[in-house]
């Protein structure tokens, strides 16, 4: 399950045909060529954001694009004798934060490796072999989940090895990250607590929390959650909670990714249009909270930590 966000920077394949003019069907001018970066990846054309492209500081386009020494040809174009489809993935990157290597086979993860290395942005990127992309989500305020659906591909994987990964946009830096394993197999109902669905809410009654190779607690409320609070009240249906080694049942939170509105009523799965506004505070932006000196949902909305704009990723690790 996939969720963007509105665009930041525009990045598009454009018409081979016409890569020599722009939109008024003139010669693209100088000023374009400077802000608008046109690419020809191995023949295959792009339209990029300089902004996009040299986010990641002492990266390939960094250099060539700041030293002035890089010329684009005739058409305006700058050409890349490398691998479009891994340059796609690439850009996305850049642009989101999020890498989908979920399509790719263990062959073309290494050529994306070796690609990134040209490009000189591995570094920053989660690049371990085999690994897949169990589910992602850019919070920006606006978009939302908007089923209960977003966590099964992770229940269907289990029992495995998994990284969660949280994504600092603004920054492009990668502000938390940790791996763990669940070691048994999981349903919908069941994931780190095997209580009632009315309860789940409730950390201390997670039995199967995952210890998490950074010391903090993982845990999962289930499908079909409607205990409406973590005393908070924070509503039902599937969540991820971090917190941190000492957690209780409303505090010691590190990192929360919720749906903005009620996906469970009474124990069915139903998608509501109001959304878990019990907890005082609540807004779209607040899908993803985090916070390294953690928080609790006993605070009132003006102790509520801000929403974190960025992404949160869940890989599967072979």
């Amino acid at each position: 399950v996939k969720y963007s966000s509105k665009n930041f920077d525009t990045i598009s394949v454009f018409s081979t045909s016409n890569s020599n003019v722009n939109n008024n069907g003139n010669k693209p001018s100088d000023e374009e060529v400077n802000t608008k970066i046109r690419l020809n990846v191995g023949g295959e054309r792009f339209l990029a954001s300089k902004s996009t492209l040299t986010r990641v500081k002492g990266s390939y386009f960094d250099h060539m694009l700041s030293n002035g020494f890089w010329k684009p040809d005739e058409n305006g174009e700058y050409f890349i004798d490398r691998e479009p489809k891994f340059f796609r993935i690439l850009l996305n990157y850049l642009r989101y934060g999020v890498l989908d290597t979920a399509s790719l086979t263990d062959t073309e993860i290494k050529l994306l490796n070796s690609d990134a290395d040209y490009y000189q942005i591995n570094t920053l990127l989660p690049m371990t072999p085999t690994q897949n992309l169990l589910f992602s989500f850019i919070n920006d305020g606006v978009n939302e989940i908007k089923d209960n659906l977003w966590l099964d591909q992770f229940v269907k994987a289990c029992p495995t090895k998994f990284r969660v990964e949280l994504h600092d946009r603004v920054n492009n830096t990668i502000v938390y990250e940790a791996t763990g394993e669940i070691t048994y197999t999981c349903t919908s109902y069941a994931i780190t607590s095997t209580a009632g669905i009315e309860v789940q809410y409730d950390v201390k009654l997670h039995d199967r929390a995952v210890k998490l190779s950074n010391g903090d607690i993982f845990t999962v409320t289930c499908k079909n959650s409607n205990s409406y609070g973590r005393w908070g009240s924070w509503g039902n249906g599937y969540s991820v909670i971090i917190y941190s080694s000492t957690c209780s049942t409303a505090s010691n939170i590190k990192i929360s990714v919720v749906p903005f509105r009620h996906m469970v009523d009474k124990g069915t799965v139903v998608i509501k249009s109001t959304p878990r506004n019990d907890l005082l505070g609540w807004s779209m932006e607040h899908q993803i909270i985090y916070c390294e000196q953690t928080f609790s949902t006993y605070e009132a909305s003006s102790r509520l930590p801000q929403g974190f704009l960025g992404t949160f990723n869940l890989y599967k690790l072979d």
